[in-house]
């Protein structure tokens, strides 16, 4: 992936992109279909939170950690974001989901 990004622009657009998911995680709503219990999905928004507000200050390793905070599942969507908004083509994520899964142990999530 890209050290940095391009300008202010696409900066501010993945960080909204990622709070909006955050969000999305808060709305019971919207995610009844899924299987996760109030504090886990209180906890997975408050990482994505984190998560932009480190990407908008751009202090990678606070990014690394809560990267592996998350999921495999929402890591994918963070990798889908960032090929969406030209951060990483998909082999780089593909390469990137791998990495994080070894480093967790869990090769292949």
């Amino acid at each position: 992936m890209r050290p940095a990004f391009r300008d202010e622009v696409q900066q501010q657009a993945v960080c909204d992109r990622i709070l909006r998911l955050a969000h999305l995680n808060l709305n019971t709503q919207l995610l009844e279909d899924l299987s996760l219990g109030e504090p886990d999905r209180v906890r997975r928004a408050r990482t994505l939170y984190d998560l932009a507000l480190a990407l908008w200050d751009g202090d990678s390793q606070i990014v690394l950690g809560h990267l592996l905070d998350l999921d495999g599942d929402t890591r994918g969507v963070i990798g889908d974001l960032l090929s969406d908004m030209g951060m990483a083509n998909p082999e780089q994520v593909d390469r990137w989901l791998e990495s994080t899964g070894a480093m967790l142990g869990r090769p292949g999530e």
